[in-house]
């Protein structure tokens, strides 16, 4: 018992050790403006030597792929936001407008925030994102500016060269982004301990009932044999009989009478019925008794039937009978 539980212990503790290594190992990749693995058309101005590019032309856009399961838009949301489109792979396109605030919250400080976010992508596959510009904002702003990208992956080794560099969160300056991208982690985590608390269920079932199993007592399923002989022949060819008590085989005796019981007759003819002294048919446990109540007219005397039974000898010659 305490190995069986030593192995579902052993169990629980890889499924957790491997949930946890597969959600440890998916990571945020930052790419800024200048990656190489993003391919721009049309007119993007460099700001902050390189800082983070806008555009105010239509036509103007960039794409960029990837491999991971998320990716994330980061620009600056103002007053002179315009409106920019985004399309991941096959997806339909989604028009954003970056415009918010008034005129005098131009002058004030900005960070960068999330505009545009794809998840639940398939992390083995290569995706394509092209953000295109579409046009002034609500509010009148003519530009789109573009900071940089976020994408999840669960392979770190993904990550180009250059300005690209894994992040495992925003950048302190994004609020937005911060709020964004924890969510996502947030997703990756509780898909993992769901799949944990999954496992650990599965596996604690298996074990209750491994454990039922080895408690249920074994029926008996043992059967008597006969003994055979060395032919394979049983030397038991019938039901077994039970032999009666002593009480019940013992056959009853008969009463013998005493010779004054015995009565004497006169020499004549022969009786038509000699009476029986041992009857054919006997019950088991009630002893026959001869009747002895007619007296019987051939017998002479006591002395001769005495002598029948060896009691005596016998003076006349029997009676002969025709």
């Amino acid at each position: 018992m305490c190995s069986q539980k030593w192995s579902c212990s052993v169990l629980l503790q890889i499924l957790v050790l491997c949930a946890l290594s597969a959600a440890a190992s998916a990571s945020n990749i930052t790419v800024t403006t200048r990656d190489s693995r993003i391919s721009y058309a049309g007119q993007w101005v460099d700001q902050d030597n390189g800082g983070h590019k806008f555009t105010g032309t239509y036509g103007s856009s960039f794409n960029f792929t990837f491999q991971g399961s998320a990716i994330y838009y980061f620009t600056m949301v103002s007053v002179n936001g315009g409106v920019a489109a985004f399309v991941v792979d096959s997806l339909p396109q989604e028009e954003l407008d970056a415009s918010r605030g008034s005129n005098s919250s131009v002058n004030t400080t900005v960070v960068p925030t999330v505009l545009f976010s794809a998840v639940n992508l398939d992390p083995q596959a290569n995706h394509t994102l092209t953000v295109s510009y579409v046009g002034p904002g609500a509010l009148g702003g003519p530009y789109v500016d573009f900071y940089y990208l976020m994408y999840t992956t669960s392979d770190s080794s993904s990550a180009g060269a250059g300005s690209s560099s894994p992040s495992s969160s925003p950048s302190p300056t994004n609020p937005s982004g911060v709020k964004s991208q924890s969510k996502s982690n947030a997703a990756t985590i509780g898909g993992a301990v769901g799949g944990v608390c999954g496992g650990i269920l599965v596996l604690a079932g298996l074990a209750f009932l491994l454990i039922r199993q080895r408690r249920k007592p074994q029926s008996d399923t043992s059967t008597v044999t006969p003994y055979t002989d060395g032919e394979g022949s049983s030397i038991l060819t019938g039901p077994l009989l039970v032999p009666p008590s002593a009480t019940s085989s013992k056959s009853p005796r008969p009463t013998i009478p005493s010779p004054t019981q015995m009565q004497t007759r006169a020499p004549g003819p022969p009786l038509s019925t000699i009476p029986s002294f041992f009857p054919a048919e006997q019950n088991v446990g009630a002893p026959s008794r001869i009747d002895m109540s007619v007296p019987d007219p051939r017998l002479s005397s006591p002395t001769e039937t005495s002598d029948v039974f060896g009691a005596g000898s016998m003076s006349d010659p029997p009676p002969q009978y025709h």
